[in-house]
C-alpha cells in the first residue's frame, strides 16, 4: 500500500470518528492534520484521496460555523463557496462538483 494511500485511509477516518462526534472532539485531536497534504492534484483520481478530501473540508465548514456560534447545518451554497476559497485549479472544481452532487443525492436543496 503507497504512503499516500495509508496516510489518506487514517486521516479519513479520524475524521469520520469526528463526525459521529459532531466534530466536538478538541482541537488537539485534529493535529494529525499537520501530517497531511491537503492539496494533492496527483491524486485527484484517488479512491483514498477524494473521500477524505470531502469529509475534510465538512469539518472545516463545520467548525467554522461552531466558532462562529452558528447551528451545525448544511448550507449548501456556503460550503460551495468555502471550497472555492480554499483550493484552486482542477482540485477545486473537482471537489466543488463532488460535493453539489453529493448535496443533490441527499439533501433538500432550496
Amino acid at each position: 500500500m503507497p504512503k499516500a494511500t495509508f496516510l489518506y485511509n487514517w486521516a479519513y477516518d479520524k475524521l469520520r470518528f469526528a463526525a459521529t462526534q459532531n466534530w466536538e472532539t478538541g482541537n488537539a485531536y485534529y493535529g494529525f492534520m499537520n501530517q497531511i497534504t491537503v492539496q494533492n492534484d496527483k491524486l485527484i483520481a484517488s479512491a483514498t484521496y477524494t473521500p477524505f478530501l470531502q469529509t475534510y473540508f465538512d469539518y472545516l465548514y463545520q467548525q467554522k460555523r461552531l466558532q462562529s456560534g452558528t447551528k451545525i447545518g448544511t448550507a449548501v451554497a456556503e460550503k460551495y463557496q468555502f471550497i472555492k476559497s480554499k483550493l484552486s485549479g482542477n482540485l477545486q472544481h473537482y471537489t466543488a462538483a463532488r460535493m453539489l452532487i453529493n448535496a443533490c443525492n441527499t439533501e433538500d436543496i432550496q
